[in-house]
């Protein structure tokens, strides 16, 4: 029996509600914002070797690593930094491959190439994001805490909070003092009694360990035995014994043993004030808006008062005003469309079923969009806004040309092909958009969404629709009144009629008026340099002070105090971070962007960069003087020599910038850096029974001291260093002064080499295996 038209409007309205509740459960968990780096999947692995210069933790740790490393699947990328006592390599790979198994094979590879790395080598740790990435959260926390040491009660309570939120994948605590227990043992004491500083090493570490033992049988029972000698008090590192000949005496005689604070490699302070400061960084695939809320919820959870930290700035907030703008086009979209309906189809009934049918698209998008991997981001909510427009075409034709007295089946068919390829033609338009992802990251996810968003147009318009707008004479209240609405209609005519006319006359300045109308907008575009990217202006400028790669951190301290103190009076500017270490100092300004622009701002620390009297000031994008806006290029140099890399970076830097359509032009790298190396005589040091490997261990452990082992205690890791108290701040004249024991006997150390001066490579950068030379370009927005 063939069902009437009622029946078949009921089943359309019960298949569309169906259609439309599953789109609205799935739209329902669609993640709101987008991945900070969409493009791979990355991870990054950190070496520490405590007093190991750049070109030994290379040979010893990176290139081993990196050995390893390009043997994995999927790399499109490998990068490495080196410098003293620190070795980072970051991988990036494929956004296809699978992020657990790719992590799992990585940790494989790390594990077993620490294993066979010297025992003071600290454990490495591997993080899902780039090591050059900027923190999505920066708090600060201040020194005027209550809390005794206020950067381990940080690392216990903030940093391990944090950390188990999806999507960081690291969390820095900067700024602050590290406890470690300090033996500094007598050098004196430890030549006359003709021992070697490798021997308090070894008392310690024997003293500090669980063996596992046996077990015994006591009727049906086995009971493990294990001996347990860790360590659990600087009362017992003081009397463990020592041997000195056929006698004993304790450690406590040959060292001096404390609680101290471990050597800065960082002091960071907050408008010249000491502080702690923690950073999130995201993972390759994480969500900034997610990370925001979740880490502000994780805060507020914490017994802190307020008063004792500060967000310095937060992107995830500044996702959230661009989505916030981007939900507001789309609002306006929406109204511009039901204003304009009433002029051309002048039905309440008519208003109402686009007006659904235009929310229905939306959701069914978001649905589709969460199933297929995408985000409700800025990108994707541009797509919907743009598309509102596009689809309401198909809906007005198929209204135009439906006829309640007529075949509606007969009319649809009719229509329908020219619907579909005005739709397709469209969408043909749209496939070059998502192959230009890498050129304007996020068009990507805008084509889609529009691609979407018109296929679902096609489905409502001719299925759906049809269905609840015959006998549409029912409800035939008018939203203007007839009068005016035909005269409206008649105005809309002959405006159409006359401007046709003219056409018709002018057909060559008609044709030249349409080739205008197509260059113009290419060109306004291009001249008004516009950023097509939907990015926004940080609150914060990253800048950067560059020193003599020599200059120490206290010297750096003095120096740039003037500068931070001229800042953080500066009106506008609401907080100064600055983070020093040996040779730089990393200057992060916040100022309030609703009463001070960017450029203003940048302005004016230039202006009192003169106070800086060594360093050399660097804001990115103020080589940019009439533009806000600004593009980096990265460029790189690769090959076997560094010196060579270095040279064509510096020569290539220089023509770029001579040839005038550059801002600016900076070398990613410093000046070799100077050292004084010690030449030991072999023949002299088998004279004197020793080996290179035995006098640079000694060595070592006098001057920059040696982790001997990390004492536990309640959960919480503390370092135990070793390391002679007679050279703190030694002079070059102590160092060949020192005395090396030997076999019944100690000899001069200047007695066994030379010392020279040399020039070292301070950081060494490396890309896909080979030493590289970085250098960046800035231009305005052309």
């Amino acid at each position: 029996m063939k069902k009437t038209w009622y029946e078949k409007r009921i089943q359309a309205f019960f298949i569309l509600v169906a259609i439309t509740v599953i789109f609205s459960y799935t739209a329902s968990r669609i993640e709101i914002g987008s991945a900070k780096n969409y493009k791979h999947t990355i991870f990054s692995i950190h070496f520490d070797y405590y007093g190991m210069d750049s070109k030994q933790m290379e040979e010893l740790i990176t290139i081993p690593l990196e050995e390893k490393l390009l043997k994995l699947q999927g790399i499109t990328e490998m990068r490495s930094a080196v410098e003293y006592s620190k070795s980072v390599t970051t991988i990036f790979f494929n956004k296809s491959v699978n992020k657990k198994n790719t992590y799992l094979q990585i940790q494989n590879e790390v594990d077993t190439l620490y294993e066979t790395l010297p025992r003071n080598v600290q454990k490495p740790h591997i993080t899902s994001s780039a090591s050059n990435d900027k923190a999505i959260l920066c708090i600060a926390f201040f020194s005027n805490n209550s809390k005794e040491n206020l950067r381990s009660w940080v690392e216990t309570n903030v940093k391990s909070n944090l950390e188990t939120i999806d999507s960081i994948s690291e969390v820095i605590v900067a700024g602050g003092n590290i406890e470690e227990i300090h033996i500094n043992f007598d050098i004196e004491k430890i030549v006359a009694t003709n021992q070697s500083p490798e021997v308090i090493r070894t008392i310690i570490q024997d003293a500090n360990m669980i063996n596992q033992g046996s077990v015994f049988e006591e009727k049906y029972y086995n009971f493990p035995i294990s001996f347990d000698t860790r360590l659990h008090s600087i009362s017992e590192i003081n009397k463990l014994p020592v041997k000195i000949d056929d006698n004993y005496t304790s450690l406590t005689y040959m060292s001096d043993i404390e609680m101290g604070i471990k050597e800065n490699r960082e002091k960071v302070r907050i408008n010249g004030e000491d502080c702690v400061t923690v950073s999130a960084m995201s993972s390759s695939n994480g969500n900034a808006i997610s990370i925001s809320k979740n880490v502000i919820k994780k805060m507020n959870e914490l017994d802190i008062p307020n008063t004792s930290w500060k967000i310095l700035y937060d992107n995830g907030k500044l996702q959230q005003k661009m989505m916030q703008g981007v939900f507001n086009s789309l609002i306006q979209s929406f109204i511009c469309i039901i204003l304009i309906i009433p002029f051309f189809f002048n039905s309440l009934i008519i208003t109402i079923l686009i007006v659904i049918f235009l929310i229905l698209n939306t959701v069914w998008t978001c649905g589709i969009l969460q199933l297929i991997g995408f985000t409700l981001n800025q990108d994707t909510v541009a797509g919907i806004a743009i598309s509102l427009g596009l689809i309401s075409d198909s809906t007005f034709v198929i209204n135009e040309m439906l006829n309640s007295k007529n075949n509606t089946s007969k009319e649809i068919k009719l229509i329908a092909p020219s619907v579909i390829s005005a739709s397709l033609t469209t969408i043909i338009v749209l496939v070059p958009l998502y192959f230009l992802d890498s050129i304007v990251p996020g068009i990507r996810a805008s084509a889609v969404t529009i691609g979407i968003m018109i296929i679902n147009s096609l489905i409502l318009s001719l299925i759906f629709y049809p269905c609840f707008i015959l006998q549409k004479d029912i409800f035939n209240k008018k939203l203007i009144p007839q009068k005016l609405y035909k005269k409206i209609q008649q105005l809309i005519f002959r405006i159409i009629y006359k401007t046709s006319l003219l056409g018709k006359m002018y057909k060559k300045a008609v044709s030249k008026f349409y080739i205008l109308l197509i260059i113009f907008p290419i060109l306004f575009f291009i001249t008004s340099e516009k950023n097509i990217t939907l990015n926004g202006d940080e609150e914060v400028i990253f800048s950067q002070i560059e020193f003599e790669p020599e200059k120490s951190i206290d010297a750096i301290d003095k120096e740039i105090h003037e500068f931070i103190r001229l800042l953080s009076n500066k009106n506008g500017v609401t907080f100064v971070r600055s983070e020093i270490k040996k040779g730089s100092a990393e200057i992060d300004i916040g100022y309030d962007a609703k009463r001070f622009s960017r450029k203003e701002i940048v302005e004016y620390t230039s202006s009192i960069s003169t106070s800086l009297k060594e360093g050399f000031l660097y804001i990115p994008g103020s080589g940019n003087a009439k533009k806000t806006k600004f593009h980096t290029i990265e460029m790189c140099v690769t090959g076997d020599e560094e010196n060579i890399c270095r040279e064509y970076a510096k020569k290539a830097s220089d023509l770029l910038y001579k040839t005038g359509l550059f801002n600016s032009v900076v070398l990613n790298f410093k000046n070799a850096e100077k050292s004084i190396s010690f030449i030991p005589d072999k023949d002299l040091l088998a004279k004197n029974s020793l080996t290179v490997k035995q006098l640079s261990s000694m060595l070592r452990i006098m001057l920059f001291g040696q982790i001997a082992d990390k004492w536990i205690d309640s959960g919480t890791e503390t370092d135990i260093l070793v390391k002679g108290k007679q050279l703190k701040n030694a002079s070059l004249s102590d160092i060949k002064n020192i005395h090396i024991p030997i076999p019944n006997a100690s000899v001069r150390l200047s007695t066994l080499g030379e010392f020279i001066m040399l020039k070292e490579s301070g950081k060494i950068y490396r890309k896909n295996g080979r030493r590289a030379a970085y250098f960046t370009v800035e231009s305005s927005e052309r």
